[in-house]
């Protein structure tokens, strides 16, 4: 998706970091989803991301690495 820069990918890479890791909630949920797993849903209320959804389902699965590479806590 060329249209989209790297550096707004890092922004939205960092405030996914955020939501998704900093939250114990939402850290846990997804540190739990099984890599065999994909992941291609919204994580969200259920309206389509405003992203492209590959960018989208990309950020997904990033996020779930980190978490799963953390220590629980």
């Amino acid at each position: 998706m060329p249209f989209i820069s790297e550096e707004f990918r890092s922004e939205m890479l960092e405030i996914w970091k955020v939501k998704y890791l900093e939250i114990p909630r939402f850290r846990e949920v997804i540190r739990l989803i099984p890599p065999e797993i994909r992941l291609e849903h919204f994580l969200n209320d259920g309206d389509s991301p405003d992203i492209p959804i590959p960018i989208y389902v990309g950020y997904l699965n990033q996020i779930r690495d980190l978490a799963r590479a953390a220590p629980p806590q």
